[in-house]
């Protein structure tokens, strides 16, 4: 082998081996699937118990004022790191490579719950997550080589046989992704 060879082979070995870290994939939320469904209390303000109402007016009540510090995680076998685009109003959802979801509250808002005489009542702030379908696509393709094969979301194409592109390709996973938040109020007889 001529040194011209060799230097040519050293670099495309060490171009292979620093793009395969830039692969990436895209997760676009399809649909639902049946109706299974998670719901989190992530916040809750305490109980305000009610027991008679001897002034003649309310039994008074409790509020919970909520700020962006709670949050809620899940992981997902996607297989890869991946970015989620899925908007839902009052949260931020991110992903990441530990192929998992975590969605945290943004809205500020305060919810009063009064409840009647002889129940408690408390307010409380829910996420829900719901089982669904997501197509992942990879994007930034990059140069590899047949023995190192592609990541999930990319398919090899070769002119060669050897070296070549894991170009983006699209596949689909189903699983338990974010679908909502809401504030409730909630009662229970004393």
């Amino acid at each position: 082998m001529t040194r011209l060879s060799i230097i040519t082979l050293l670099t495309l070995v060490a171009i292979c081996s620093l793009s395969v870290q830039a692969a990436d994939t895209r997760g676009d939320f399809k649909n639902w699937i049946g109706h299974s469904q998670y719901h989190w209390i992530v916040g809750s303000s305490g109980w305000h118990n009610c027991w008679s109402n001897t002034t003649g007016g309310s039994c008074g009540s409790r509020s919970l004022t909520t700020g962006s510090s709670k949050c809620k995680s899940r992981g997902v076998d996607v297989g890869v790191s991946f970015d989620l685009k899925k908007w839902i109003p009052g949260l931020s959802i991110s992903s990441g490579g530990n192929w998992s979801w975590s969605s945290c509250n943004t809205r500020s808002e305060t919810i009063t719950c009064s409840p009647n005489q002889g129940y408690a009542g408390r307010a409380e702030i829910i996420f829900a997550e719901r089982y669904g379908k997501t197509d992942f696509t990879g994007y930034n393709k990059y140069f590899s080589n047949r023995n190192n094969g592609c990541k999930r979301g990319f398919s090899f194409q070769s002119s060669d046989g050897f070296y070549g592109w894991c170009v983006p390709s699209t596949f689909s996973s189903n699983g338990y992704w974010p679908e909502k938040r809401y504030s409730q109020c909630t009662y229970r007889k004393l």
